[in-house]
């Protein structure tokens, strides 16, 4: 198994969490897992003895990579290196997970070798990204000799809307919904407010992840209006916040760090960008810890995660009062049937197992 996840050197945000998380979830399920990286995996330091090894870019594709910041010539380049590093693996992968933000399938289906089985979990829409019709044809025929071989470049997404999109532009890859964000293992941390230095007593609560991705200035708006809640903010979300009377900032922090934030908080929030749909590692995380939440009602993990397993409450997105009203509606704890139901349907493993699923391959369950 490889999975390429080119921008785990991040420390921000979900990259390096989310592709260390995948893997060691195929690990458990019995793979000899490798995972490529461009520049390297940011949690070096913190998991020094992962159960998968970790392999970075050849030296002059790390060098264009610095240097030049032409997006098509970085789908190349993780393409190119994807390749390179499959056909270096002894025994060869019978499947490669790709992790990808640019307008890498069709110049997958155009290059990769055929008797591989590989997996493009791609997390943007198809009219989001460039498209060449040059590389698209050659994808298309390459792809029906390598699906005659065996092999298959399939397209993975968070959510069927999103599917039609890809199936529309791209129906030779097949795309298919799966999921790739899972809830990891996470033992109780009862002292985290006392390592983290917060207040022992009062109400907490967390907006954590990637500014870009969240509606911030509603959630600084609508707890502006609490005497007794406190806002953490954590992740790159909370870049040019100043601290201030019931508002604290942690910025980036390590994943230790990361795990007692949210056992520490009493909810978390999500506040997505308009329209947003999705997966959101955030809400894994808070699964994890068994914080309950509150999600804007746009998004799609509000229908399909949030209300089903009823995690918590939803607000009208973009509405600060509304988001108000949820957070004094939301429930101080989750049910624990209904936490035990989602930890385990929406396991690491058994996203592992789905993503699977999606090309042919049956795991049993351990």
């Amino acid at each position: 198994m490889l999975i390429v996840e080119p921008r785990a050197h991040y420390a921000s945000g979900h990259f390096p969490n989310r592709c260390a998380e995948l893997a060691t979830a195929y690990a458990d399920l019995g793979f000899r897992v490798e995972l490529l990286t461009s520049l390297g995996w940011a949690r070096d330091h913190e998991h020094p003895h992962p159960p998968f090894t970790v392999r970075r870019w050849r030296r002059w594709a790390r060098w264009l990579r610095t240097r030049f910041h032409d997006p098509w010539l970085f789908t190349l380049l993780v393409a190119v290196e994807a390749r390179a590093c499959a056909q270096r693996m002894v025994p060869r992968p019978d499947v490669v997970v790709l992790l990808a933000w640019d307008e890498i399938p069709s110049f997958l289906a155009a290059t990769v070798p055929r008797h591989e089985r590989w997996l493009v979990n791609q997390f943007r829409r198809a009219s989001d990204l460039p498209r060449s019709t040059f590389i698209e044809t050659i994808g298309r025929a390459r792809e029906r000799r390598r699906r005659a071989a065996g092999g298959a470049v399939r397209i993975v997404v968070a959510h069927d809307d999103r599917r039609e999109t890809w199936a529309e532009v791209a129906p030779f890859l097949d795309p298919v919904v799966a999921p790739v964000a899972g809830v990891r293992d996470l033992a109780p941390l009862p002292e985290a407010r006392v390592e983290l230095g917060l207040p022992i007593k009062g109400k907490l609560a967390l907006l954590f992840g990637e500014s870009v991705l969240k509606r911030r200035e509603i959630v600084l708006d609508a707890f502006a209006t609490f005497d007794d809640w406190t806002l953490i903010l954590g992740g790159a979300v909370a870049d040019g916040v100043a601290p201030a009377a019931g508002v604290l900032t942690f910025g980036v922090v390590d994943d230790a760090t990361r795990d007692r934030l949210f056992a520490a908080v009493d909810l978390v929030v999500l506040s997505f960008a308009p329209g947003y749909r999705n997966e959101s590692g955030t809400l894994m995380d808070a699964i994890a810890a068994g914080t309950p939440v509150v999600c804007c009602d746009d998004a799609a993990v509000a229908h399909t995660i949030v209300e089903p397993f009823e995690l918590g409450t939803t607000f009208r997105a973009g509405d600060a009062v509304s988001l108000a009203d949820a957070v004094r509606e939301a429930p101080s704890v989750v049910d624990p049937a209904h936490l035990a139901s989602a930890r385990r349907e929406l396991s690491n493993r058994a996203v592992a197992r789905r993503q699977l699923l999606a090309m042919g391959i049956v795991v049993g369950h351990a």
